[in-house]
């Protein structure tokens, strides 16, 4: 590549002429597959000085040819044949025949299970899948009527890799996926969905490829927005463990980040009979809020989203344990997190609708002897 850019006027007329030489007929060897394993390399290396002097277009099928081939050989060309559609795919300027055929191509490597591919070759699939995706020129309408397909076979992808940084690079793309896909990803929300409870429970003491689970969660809800809600059990399942005892120290923040994220597009507060729902994390919140003053801010943010939604429906549920909570947090909160807790207070009255809903548990909590206490001790 450097000497690409600093001959230019000679490496540029080489590789195509190297180009030229190899492209006319497949290769019927290994030492073959290695040569053009290696001007591959050298093309996908210079892709910006060569697009203008090859055509991908005319070159598609002779990767594609290459791509289905079954010979155990071809494995280490294949591998480079993902690597080089990633490099040399960012131009908006081509046909919609040359999208689809590229996410032909590379869906034909991600599914391969031939003598002629291996989970080596799949990962290249998958990285240079991302690659593409995440350029600027990408086009979500040609990718479209390939979205269900590339998603259900990264799964399989995930599983057979026997690292855990294999398996976040699957999820990186999938997070990619989902994010330029955006609200074309609701109907297949829960066969997406469907295999993550048993990854998450493989995953054990993994809390690296957990996050990575916890943040394509968080996407999947942020791209479905309001229909997320049929997400709701696996994310109350997910925020649950993830800020259990055991885990919390490592899985806190993007727990937090998929609980802010659910509650941000969540339309109701309402639960659906025999299905869990965000209302099921209220209880263990508002315990948190009253008895560990380092996560106190935390929730104290998270209760009032839950306000906003349906705070009399808040209030119907827990009135007397929240107030408490709240009497208990402000008598142990540090003067700056009292006017936070003030502020929450002054939200939860607004929006309760009626006087009733609070007005016997804020004087039996304590709270209004506490604030009253503050105000007088404040003048």
């Amino acid at each position: 590549m450097a000497l690409a850019m600093q001959y230019p006027d000679y490496v540029t007329p080489l590789l195509h002429q190297l180009f030229q030489g190899i492209i006319a007929s497949p290769p019927t060897d290994l030492n073959g597959i290695l040569q053009r394993e290696a001007i591959y390399c050298a093309l996908g290396r210079c892709a910006g000085r060569m697009k203008g002097t090859i055509n991908l277009d005319e070159w598609l099928p002779v990767l594609e040819s290459e791509a289905r081939n079954t010979n155990s050989e071809y494995r280490l060309l294949k591998r480079r044949i993902a690597w080089l559609l990633g490099k040399w795919h960012h131009d908006d300027s081509r046909s919609l025949a040359v999208h689809v055929k590229v996410w032909e191509v590379l869906l034909a490597v991600l599914t391969d299970r031939s003598a002629g591919s291996d989970s080596a070759v799949r990962l290249a699939a998958v990285i240079a899948l991302r690659d593409c995706v995440e350029n600027n020129d990408f086009d979500i309408e040609s990718f479209h009527p390939f979205l269900e397909q590339f998603l259900a076979n990264l799964y399989p992808v995930i599983s057979e890799s026997e690292t855990v940084e294999s398996k976040r690079r699957v999820f990186k793309t999938m997070n990619s996926i989902v994010g330029a896909a955006g609200p074309r990803i609701v109907p297949l929300l829960q066969p997406i969905a469907a295999p993550l409870p048993a990854l998450w429970t493989e995953a054990d003491a993994e809390y690296l490829l957990k996050q990575e689970i916890l943040i394509f969660v968080k996407d999947l809800v942020e791209a479905s927005k309001e229909h997320s809600v049929v997400l709701h059990p696996l994310v109350v399942m997910l925020i649950q463990e993830g800020m259990s005892p055991g885990a919390r120290a490592q899985l806190d923040i993007d727990s937090l980040g998929l609980w802010e994220a659910a509650i941000r597009n969540c339309p109701s507060l309402q639960p659906i009979p025999g299905q869990q729902s965000l209302l099921d994390l209220v209880p263990p919140l508002v315990e948190t809020l009253g008895s560990d003053m380092d996560a106190q801010a935390n929730s104290n943010h998270l209760l009032e989203s839950y306000y906003l939604i349906d705070c009399p429906l808040i209030l119907q549920l827990c009135s007397q344990q929240l107030l408490a909570a709240y009497a208990t947090a402000h008598q142990q909160a540090l003067p700056t997190s009292i006017k936070d807790l003030t502020e929450s207070l002054e939200l939860l009255i607004q929006l309760s609708g009626s006087a009733l809903a609070w007005a016997e548990s804020i004087h039996s909590s304590g709270l209004f002897a506490s604030l009253l206490k503050y105000a007088l001790a404040s003048k």
